[in-house]
């Protein structure tokens, strides 16, 4: 089975929670990289336009054409994925996808038919503890 680690990211969580799951499973890690500037306080407004559908994003990412199954790594804003993973998702059925999502609180809405979802809490000391066990469901 051929399986992908991608991630989105503004802050470096995300990375840092992928390149961890990588590492732990020997696996790539893949960025999914947007062309919108989520910097500053007028991001949250920008969110809004894109998860709207108002405007529209280019995204890049390494193929997934050869791969049975993901590891997305994503942060939650406003309880919702960030457009650029919602994006990302347009073409990959979501019983492929093991959603680790990234939050300070919230949880994500509307992933539930994913493979598997994990829920790590920002700046928790829980942090290695949830990734081990969700390595765990791979050996």
């Amino acid at each position: 089975m051929k399986i992908g680690i991608y991630y989105f990211t503004r802050t470096g969580n995300c990375k840092r929670i992928a390149e961890k799951i990588g590492e732990k499973l020997n696996l790539e890690v893949y960025p999914i990289k947007d062309d919108v500037d989520w910097t500053g306080f007028k991001a949250y407004f920008k969110f809004q336009s894109y998860a709207k559908g108002k405007k529209k994003m280019k995204i890049t990412y390494h193929d997934t054409d050869k791969l049975d199954r993901f590891i997305l790594v994503s942060p939650v804003w406003g309880s919702r994925m960030p457009p650029t993973v919602k994006l990302f998702l347009e073409n990959i059925p979501m019983e492929k996808v093991d959603m680790v999502v990234s939050s300070k609180m919230d949880k994500m809405r509307g992933i539930e038919d994913a493979n598997r979802i994990v829920h790590i809490k920002q700046y928790s000391s829980g942090e290695d503890e949830k990734i081990e066990e969700y390595i765990k469901t791979f050996v």
